[in-house]
């Protein structure tokens, strides 16, 4: 993630920082987001601020230190999921066994994708987790 900072931040007395025009340049660049240099400036102010930087020397739109670019990436902010879909839009009321179940190929792996150990014990675990979708092939031996 260091190296993707520094791309785009830019160096001040021995600190990378990325300003407005830098991270707005990110965002264009890798995120594929059009966005207005006010929405950069808001998004800057809430992450300065929720990182404590705002002080008297700070204003909201401050440059972004490495911590508060980190905090952007894996922030709700940045999620790739529709927020629409956060809630449930379907009737989950039946047993499970009412519902079609798949899983990826890789569901009862234990470790390694390629070489580890398979198990059933997988399949609870990603359950228990609140998985709702599986998806599994069956062939015979």
């Amino acid at each position: 993630m260091q190296p993707l900072y520094k791309k785009y931040a830019e160096l001040h007395a021995d600190n990378y920082e990325m300003g407005i025009q830098e991270f707005r340049r990110f965002l264009k660049r890798e995120q594929g987001e059009k966005v207005t240099e006010l929405q950069v400036q808001k998004i800057l102010s809430v992450l300065n601020g929720v990182s404590g930087r705002l002080g008297e020397t700070q204003t909201a739109a401050s440059p972004l230190g490495f911590r508060e670019f980190q905090s952007y990436l894996f922030g709700a902010a940045n999620w790739a999921l529709d927020p629409l879909h956060l809630e449930v839009c379907q009737d989950m009321t039946f047993p499970l066994t009412d519902y079609f179940i798949a899983s990826s190929h890789n569901t009862y792996l234990m470790g390694h994708q390629l070489k580890g150990k398979s198990s059933i014990k997988m399949y609870r675990s990603a359950l228990r987790r609140g998985c709702r979708f599986l998806c599994d092939y069956m062939t015979s031996a």
